[in-house]
């Protein structure tokens, strides 16, 4: 049990890595649609639609995560491990018999250092991430709130054909913006414009 807690607190810290590296790439993926026109991504895609990630953030970032965590409860797996020992008696006739035995916890010091370089590396490699990669265009966050992302797909007549690229802004339907007194912003297969800074929108 003591051997393989490290394997659990790993895990656990995976899981808070891998839910942080989600959020990030998933704001990102959002307001991507601010700038560019662009399919969905969807569980079963049609049209034009593409499909999600297996690992919820693009392969290029998801497949050496996970071999960079498998590599890393390797190296723990090598810097912890259970011992047994046995103590032999040779009783007669080349017959041995155990006389003793001892198990333990033993540890690898060249493990630990080098499961400790894996972990800076995937520590700064995050702070990287986070720190160099810019959001595009000037969507508010949403996270993965459904009730805001709700808040952004309710397009004109017009737009509202989400198997074909979408793109985020101010959609064109001056008959709505005429009742509501204030123009509306969401995604559409339409013609948008950009916001404009001290406008209200709905």
């Amino acid at each position: 049990l003591i051997a393989n807690s490290p394997q659990i607190i790993l895990s656990m810290i995976y899981m808070v890595f891998n839910n942080l590296c989600t959020t990030l790439f998933l704001a990102r993926e959002w307001s991507s649609f601010a700038t560019s026109r662009k399919p969905l991504r969807v569980s079963s895609p049609r049209g034009q639609q593409r499909s999600t990630y297996f690992l919820q953030i693009p392969y290029r970032f998801g497949l050496p995560l996970m071999a960079y965590w498998s590599l890393l409860h390797w190296l723990v797996s090598q810097s912890i491990f259970l011992v047994k020992v046995n103590w032999f008696e040779d009783v007669e006739d080349n017959t041995f018999t155990v006389v003793e035995s001892l198990t333990s916890c033993g540890y690898s010091p060249a493990g630990m250092f080098l499961a400790s370089i894996v972990a800076a590396t995937l520590i700064l490699s995050a702070l990287g991430v986070g720190y160099f990669m810019h959001l595009d265009g000037n969507m508010p966050l949403v996270g993965s709130c459904s009730t805001a992302i709700s808040a952004a797909c309710h397009p004109p007549v017009d737009g509202a054909d989400s198997l074909k690229p979408m793109k985020w802004g101010v959609v064109l339907d001056m008959d709505s913006d005429r009742k509501q007194g204030a123009a509306h912003i969401s995604f559409s297969s339409g013609e948008v414009l950009p916001p404009i800074p001290g406008c209200y929108y709905s």
